[in-house]
């Protein structure tokens, strides 16, 4: 499986600007950024556009972190991660972390670490979307 199958099976894809879990503007497949405001509607060609170029960009970013060879498989899998968490949060996760370090079982389960939503006030809970998300990108992964 291909990182933007992946992402899109997560994603959905909304032609229209709403506030995401995080009061973080977003629309198409998850798409966020300063050019993104609620009110914003969007084709669904531009939906499809900006997906292709944030994951081109997110995928070279990946790649460009990992210091052991990677499958394809284990790629699509960061880059799902990183899209979906911010490669902030990516670059100083144990996922990469545990990679780097040629420890490929212990970056496969680093993944479910992030399963978690932080709300307004700090308060932590699994989210069972990001639950599903991280075990078939674990799966993924391992493939």
């Amino acid at each position: 499986m291909n990182a933007t199958d992946l992402i899109k099976e997560f994603e959905g894809c909304k032609l229209e600007a709403y506030l995401d879990s995080r009061d973080i503007p977003t629309i198409g497949w998850g798409s966020t950024g300063k050019d993104i405001y609620i009110g914003l509607k969007w084709t669904q060609e531009q939906c499809d556009d900006r997906l292709n170029t944030d994951i081109l960009f997110v995928s070279n970013q990946v790649r460009g972190l990992l210091k052991q060879p990677a499958n394809e498989n284990q790629v699509a899998a960061m880059v799902s991660l990183a899209y979906n968490i911010g490669l902030g949060n990516f670059r100083k996760s144990s996922v990469l972390l545990k990679f780097n370090q040629g420890d490929t079982q212990g970056a496969a389960d680093a993944f479910l670490l992030w399963d978690k939503i932080t709300d307004k006030n700090q308060h932590k809970s699994v989210l069972e979307g990001l639950f599903e998300r991280r075990t078939k990108e674990r799966t993924i992964f391992l493939s």
